[in-house]
This record gives structure tokens, C-alpha cells and sequence, in this order.
């Protein structure tokens, strides 16, 4: 059995690899062009619907360019839960209300979501907040860790209970000298700051696969999500 093939650095896009290396121009008049993302090197926003994913999301609405008060942030929490949850029957909620009354009026979907921009639909969400949680988050068929590779700086900072610039650092620092790969390591940093096992991971199961094929005035693009076991 092969081992996975792990990948220790991604751009701020996620991207791990590029491909075809030096076949971009097999095919006469065409040219190939590829590229592989990471997508646990962004935070699954299926993951909320957990009460033990809350304090993620709070982290990430820290951002000091979002405006809401903290009243505001910890009601959209909610909403978030709300939306993601199963329905639980007990008559009108405050949430079905709102979306009852909009034109047009529409339901929560009360499951998970296949995109992120889907979260413009919950009460309390705002343009600006779409566009800031739309950089870190993607949408996941089920609850999925962050790589630790991968993920950029500013999503490493929301692990935990939040995360200094110096913790921030030092995972940077241990993943550069591929330090990560080693369990007993892993669990050693993880204990010293305080991040759930469970809340990261080392070795990605989801990719996204671009393809982008070039010829004459023909411009395709494919993308495909992969999971590997």
C-alpha cells in the first residue's frame, strides 16, 4: 500500500501543484493547463452546525474590518446553527419568520450547504461579511479538520481559542521544517496550544481539480472535487 502523498505548503488560494508539467503543448494549436487546491486549507462552513464549531466562527467574525456589534455577531452564530441544523418542529421560529417576509420569501434549508454563497440567505449576514467569510470558507459534504499545511496564516489564527501572532509563528516555523509530519510532534504543538485533535489535520481528503484548455477561440474550463480514502 502507498503512503498519501502529503503536501506541505499551498498558495493563499490553497493551490498544491500545478500540472501538466511540460505537456502544456502536446496537442497542436491547444494549450493545457492545470492546477490542484487544497480545500481543507479552508474552514468547512458545514462544520457550524456543531456547538463546538461556535467558537471558530466567532473567531473568524473578529475580523476588524467587519462592523457588527458583538450582539450581531452571536445572533448570525445562530442563525448559522439554525440554517445547518435539522428542523425541529415547534411552531414559527424568529428565523422562518424573517425568511417568510422576504421577497421573495424563501425557507431555511436546514441541511447542509453546497456552496458558500448560500450564506447570504441567513438573517443577519451582510455584504461585508459575505465577502470577508467567502475567502475563508468552503462547502463540504461532511465535517472536515484544517490542514495545517495548507491553511493560510489567518484561518491558523481562529484554531483553538484563538490563536497569538507567536502561535501562529511557531506553526509556520514547525511546518516549513515538515516537523508536522511527525505524530508524536503533532501532538505535542497541539496540546501546547490548545487546539482539538480533531480540529486539524496533516493529510487532506478533498481537492479541487481546475482544468483549463486553451485553442484557438475555445477557453474551457472543468473543475472537479476529488476525495481520496
Amino acid at each position: 500500500m502507498h503512503e498519501a502523498l502529503l503536501f506541505h505548503e499551498a498558495n493563499q488560494a490553497g493551490q498544491v501543484d500545478q500540472f501538466p508539467k511540460n505537456h502544456e503543448k502536446d496537442y497542436p494549436n491547444t494549450h493545457l493547463k492545470g492546477e490542484l487546491i487544497d480545500l481543507q486549507s479552508r474552514f468547512n462552513i458545514n462544520n457550524f452546525n456543531a456547538l463546538s464549531s461556535f467558537s471558530t466562527l466567532y473567531l473568524l467574525l473578529r475580523d476588524p474590518k467587519i462592523q457588527s456589534s458583538q450582539m450581531q455577531k452571536r445572533a448570525l452564530i445562530f442563525n448559522f446553527y439554525h440554517w445547518l441544523s435539522p428542523h425541529q418542529p415547534q411552531g414559527q421560529s424568529e428565523q422562518e419568520y424573517f425568511y417568510a417576509t422576504q421577497n421573495p420569501p424563501y425557507l431555511a434549508a436546514y441541511q447542509h450547504m453546497t456552496s458558500p454563497s448560500e450564506m447570504r440567505l441567513i438573517q443577519g449576514n451582510t455584504p461585508q461579511i459575505q465577502e470577508i467569510l467567502l475567502e475563508k470558507l468552503v462547502a463540504l459534504p461532511e465535517k472536515t479538520p484544517l490542514n495545517l499545511y495548507t491553511a493560510p496564516p489567518v484561518l491558523l489564527k481562529a484554531l483553538g481559542s484563538g490563536l497569538t501572532n507567536e502561535q501562529i509563528e511557531e506553526i509556520v516555523s514547525k511546518r516549513q521544517a515538515h516537523d508536522l509530519d511527525n505524530k508524536n510532534n503533532l501532538s505535542t504543538l497541539l496540546t501546547k496550544l490548545a487546539i482539538p485533535p480533531e480540529d486539524v489535520t496533516t493529510n487532506s481528503q478533498y481537492f479541487l481539480v481546475i482544468a483549463h484548455v486553451y485553442r484557438n477561440d475555445l477557453n474551457l474550463n472543468v473543475l472537479t472535487i476529488l476525495k481520496r480514502e
